[in-house]
């Protein structure tokens, strides 16, 4: 889905999964939260990305 300025929105569900993640793993911010879904393929599959999906 796209958003009205013509960025890509990102999923509710996804965003919800990722900030808890970020929570439980300590990480300081969502770069390194994005660095840990880059590498964990287990992260991945409880944020809903696959694995050839772009953080």
């Amino acid at each position: 889905m796209q958003a009205a300025r013509g960025r890509l929105s990102i999923a509710l569900e996804r965003l919800v999964r990722a900030l808890l993640m970020q929570m439980l793993y300590a990480a300081r911010s969502e770069r390194l939260l994005m660095e840990q879904l880059d590498y964990n393929p287990l992260l991945r599959w409880f944020a809903g990305l696959n694995l050839d999906e772009p953080v």
